[in-house]
């Protein structure tokens, strides 16, 4: 911790200082804790110089490969330096995630928010734990610049088209949807995708489906009736809520219900009826 007076002067001092540049290339290991404390007042307020990029850069490869050492110079990486560091930036305390996610969506960084999502699903998981990763992609949605519906789109379509679909993508789905309303009949374009894909051969997506398609009603209906039966028939053991919306929508649409789902949805029925 560096005392009030202490940081006013650090400030006052700025990072142009020949001395404290100085400092901080060649600071003892024991003192770590106070440099870091350092970087981050120099660069709370106004963006990291070149000089000071390349020297925390050259103390982070060549002295202490401690991660926190690049938070506070994130808008002086290059994108690819970014998306380099990116898992182990992500792999800190909790604390030091929100404000890698801060640094890099509000201040000029290389990233756009749109590439940060991506990045953030497109990480190995074997570098990062999911649970890592989605705690990350949740703090991107505290951000106004990451909620717009444009940014989300251009994010969820490039996502929908990796192969494979990343394990997080309809959980991000869900929070968008939550967040922009105006979002649903884009996200049942992308659920049409999914069953293009097979989705139901990943367990963890297929869950996602079905939580999505319940989140979406009345609107998923037509995704919904797009599914082949075997599946259609375990989407409704597996999500009661789904059979009641199905049985409203063929009183209104009976002639919309494919003949190949027909039978199933009557078995549904007949099932509903007895109990």
């Amino acid at each position: 911790m560096i005392h009030r007076q202490s940081g006013s002067f650090i400030r006052s001092i700025g990072m142009t200082s020949p001395a404290l540049l100085t400092l901080i290339k060649n600071f003892p290991l024991e003192s770590k804790t106070f440099i870091l404390g350092v970087l981050h007042l120099l660069t709370e307020a106004q963006s990291p110089t070149t000089e000071l990029v390349s020297i925390v850069k050259e103390v982070y490869e060549n002295r202490t490969q401690d991660p926190r050492f690049l938070i506070p110079i994130i808008p002086g990486l290059t994108k690819s330096e970014l998306l380099n560091h990116l898992p182990k930036l992500i792999d800190l305390s909790s604390n030091s995630v929100k404000t890698v996610i801060n640094r890099i969506l509000l201040t000029k960084s290389s990233l756009s928010p749109s590439e940060l999502l991506i990045a953030l699903h497109l990480m190995d998981t074997k570098s990062v734990p999911l649970k890592k990763a989605r705690e990350a992609i949740q703090l991107c949605f505290e951000q106004k610049t990451v909620t717009r519906q444009e940014v989300l789109a251009k994010a969820l379509q490039q996502l929908v088209d990796t192969n494979p679909v990343p394990p997080l993508f309809l959980w991000t789905v869900m929070q968008a949807v939550a967040k922009c309303k105006q979002m649903t009949a884009f996200v049942m374009g992308l659920l049409h995708a999914l069953i293009v894909k097979q989705l139901w051969n990943d367990k963890l997506l297929w869950q996602g489906f079905m939580k999505c398609c319940k989140m979406t009603l009345p609107a998923s209906i037509p995704i919904l009736l797009q599914l082949p039966p075997a599946q259609f028939e375990e989407t409704l053991q597996k999500a009661p809520p789904l059979v009641e919306a199905l049985f409203n929508f063929q009183k209104k649409n009976p002639k919309q219900i494919p003949k190949n789902l027909q039978s199933i949805l009557a078995s549904f029925e007949s099932k509903t009826n007895k109990s």
